[in-house]
């Protein structure tokens, strides 16, 4: 399993190193490098068979055997954004998504995905038509959709859900056709964020229960009493451990991990 923990490119604190954050995921769709690394700048693709590169050059992307290992924050955030002819792997979706947030809070990332859609595509301006952005709205829309898929909770947010209803008012401004996409997109978010809100109430009540037992002795009951198959108790307890697993989210893990370095984590 790659390391989780923060690392940076020596002499840059704007530089990620991916190999610690995707260990060797492949990014599909993007230069690729035979042998040796390269640097590409922004999406024009272009090379460098050194293996330095300049700090300084925010939208710099370093290559290495056709995989991304590492780059500037900006450049990440521009590797993620979607145009009319370009949409990101999903596993780099995930993978920046997840990691990302050992270095900046998701609100934070989400306001400048919304930012670089905004002003690449110039979304507020009154001649946009859905001609000119041709595919841009569908991909972007996707996007919106992967990240309330795979981060649900991140939307907790006012600020995120904020961002993610004006987003997408434009788009679906400009795309009109697009309103029934939103409309899933919306109401699978707020059915996930129900269902999380309706758990921890349950786990308040179970846990305001024990407190309560072992404060007021109350007599034991035997379990083969309630269940004396071995498998069907083993049955039983799976399916709880199985509701409870299933509302732990992704990074939830990452923030356990990030925990354990949590001295390093706060020099950044």
């Amino acid at each position: 399993m790659p390391s989780l923990s923060p690392s940076w490119s020596e002499g840059s604190q704007d530089v990620f190193d991916m190999e610690n954050m995707i260990g060797s995921l492949q990014v599909i769709g993007r230069p690729q490098m035979s042998g040796g690394a390269g640097v590409a700048a922004g999406s024009s693709g272009s090379s460098s068979p050194n293996n330095t590169h300049d700090t300084n050059e925010k939208d710099a992307l370093i290559y290495q055997d056709g995989q991304l290992v590492s780059g500037s924050f900006e450049a990440l955030v521009q590797h993620l954004v979607p145009t009319s002819a370009y949409y990101p792997d999903r596993t780099y979706i995930f993978a920046f998504l997840l990691s990302s947030r050992l270095f900046v809070k998701p609100h934070a990332l989400f306001q400048q995905v919304c930012q670089v859609c905004t002003f690449q595509q110039n979304l507020y301006t009154e001649n946009v038509t859905k001609e000119s952005l041709g595919k841009f709205g569908p991909h972007c829309i996707q996007l919106l959709s992967e990240w309330t898929e795979m981060f649900p909770y991140d939307f907790r947010d006012e600020r995120m859900m904020k961002q993610l209803k004006d987003l997408t008012q434009r788009i679906v401004k400009i795309y009109p056709e697009m309103r029934k996409d939103v409309g899933i997109i919306m109401h699978n978010l707020l059915a996930k964020l129900a269902g999380l809100h309706k758990y921890e109430e349950l786990l308040t009540r179970i846990n305001q229960e024990v407190a309560h037992r072992l404060l007021n002795i109350m007599p034991t009951t035997d379990i083969y009493e309630v269940c004396s198959s071995p498998a069907v108790l083993a049955q039983q307890l799976t399916h709880i451990e199985m509701e409870r697993l299933s509302m732990i989210g992704s990074e939830e893990f990452v923030q356990a991990f990030a925990k354990e370095n949590e001295i390093e984590v706060s020099r950044w």
